[in-house]
């Protein structure tokens, strides 16, 4: 678990989309959680894919993986009282 952020390419904001589309939440779900429009969601997810220069989820999900990036978890989701078991 990282949850500092790992990758100065996306803002705390991105990274915090990234998690929750990595995790299948959608887009509708996304919106929910971050009190955006679904647009916005739309939008934003349309920036990241274009910084990370995918095209679809198969392509999103090989670069966050690739770069390790499965493993962050935003801070603000994290709770220091929880263990993790692996």
């Amino acid at each position: 678990m990282i949850t500092q952020l790992p990758n100065t390419m996306f803002t705390q904001r991105e990274l915090e989309m990234i998690f929750y589309f990595y995790h299948t939440l959608s887009r509708r779900e996304v919106a929910e959680c971050l009190h955006l429009s679904r647009r916005a969601v739309e939008n934003k997810l349309r920036s990241i894919y274009e910084k990370m220069g995918v095209h679809n989820q198969g392509g999103f999900k090989k670069y966050i993986k690739d770069r390790g990036l499965n493993d962050f978890i935003p801070i603000q989701l994290s709770v220091s009282s929880i263990e993790l078991i692996d």
